[in-house]
């Protein structure tokens, strides 16, 4: 037992998340959980990034410890913007290129860290390609559910059948026409490095999600890429068991079992104002409870007319926020 824990002491894990609060915020929460087992990891990202979870790290996180990747700056995108928070569409292409030019200072922190195990995310197969070289097993980490990876899997394995799930297929309404163009072109790019990751990884990835939300769509994926498909979540902060209960939890315990949904696009992507209207009167038609977490361009009032109109006293939740928004999001 001894010998066994020693070796796992000895054990490495270098992470390396996407540039996205989204992504390194479950990255980090899976690391916590890896050093409680006495696992040594290094978490990869720009400084700008890292920033985002240095305060979070508590003395008790001794065995975490954060890696600067040297992104090259250039006029359109100086060091504080490698980052997907606040940019807008149109960078991110040159966001994801600028990464992949960092894919030497990745292979430098291989060769001087030496880690036994790559936890990587599906955007950076320059890293999987270079770990592999050295031996290094990579495990990818999906953050986001699995349920929109099927589409993709059927794409690339199973085009010819009919996808098994149609209530997915939301093709010709996920997207304005105005932003389509730039938006596919992502899209494909983004499949594409997705694909090559899991071609080359191991036979494992983890997926923050549970079996209880996306069991079927679980097995789909993993039977598409010939992979055994490891649910890993829930991924969040931990709360202190001594601290008050919050009161959306108190108002989450007056509500009947698998009654309330849940609605968040994330910290980083907002809906158009006639998304928002068309989602807004789309709950409310549902007559479901629902907590809806929304971020509001700066100076938009549009937060306290949805209370209004939505009963949020009566079968909602409501938590609005406002910051700078990207041009290409005010309409």
């Amino acid at each position: 037992m001894a010998a066994a824990a020693e070796k796992v002491a000895a054990t490495k894990i270098l992470m390396l998340p996407w540039l996205a609060h989204g992504h390194i915020t479950p990255f980090f929460e899976l690391a916590k959980r890896l050093a409680k087992k006495e696992f040594q990891i290094y978490i990869c990202s720009s400084p700008i990034n890292l920033q985002s979870i240095k305060p979070k790290l508590s003395k008790t996180d001794s065995k975490i410890q954060l890696v600067d990747l040297h992104i090259p700056a250039s006029p359109e995108l100086p060091a504080h913007m490698h980052t997907t928070k606040g940019i807008p569409l149109h960078l991110e292409s040159g966001l994801i290129r600028a990464c992949d030019a960092a894919a030497p200072d990745f292979e430098d922190l291989l060769d001087k860290l030496e880690p036994d195990l790559v936890v990587s995310d599906l955007f950076q197969p320059w890293a999987v390609r270079a770990a592999v070289a050295r031996n290094i097993p990579v495990v990818n980490f999906v953050v986001t559910g699995v349920a929109v990876l099927t589409r993709l899997a059927h794409a690339f394995f199973s085009a010819g059948e009919e996808f098994p799930f149609p209530e997915l297929d939301l093709s010709d309404h996920w997207i304005s026409s105005s932003r389509r163009k730039t938006s596919d072109e992502l899209g494909r790019d983004c499949a594409m490095r997705l694909l090559n990751c899991v071609k080359q990884s191991s036979s494992v990835i983890l997926a923050n999600t549970f079996v209880e939300f996306e069991g079927k769509y679980i097995d789909y994926f993993a039977s598409s890429l010939k992979k055994k498909v490891l649910p890993v979540a829930p991924l969040v902060q931990r709360v202190n068991a001594d601290n008050e209960k919050p009161e959306i939890v108190s108002w989450l315990d007056k509500k009947n079992p698998k009654s309330t949904v849940y609605v968040s696009f994330g910290s980083e992507y907002y809906l158009t104002k006639s998304d928002r209207e068309e989602l807004a009167h789309g709950l409310e038609q549902s007559g479901a409870n629902f907590i809806w977490v929304i971020r509001f361009p700066k100076g938009e009032q549009y937060g306290r007319l949805y209370e209004e109109e939505l009963n949020v006293e009566e079968g909602h939740w409501w938590c609005a926020y406002e910051e700078e928004a990207p041009a290409e999001m005010e309409d």
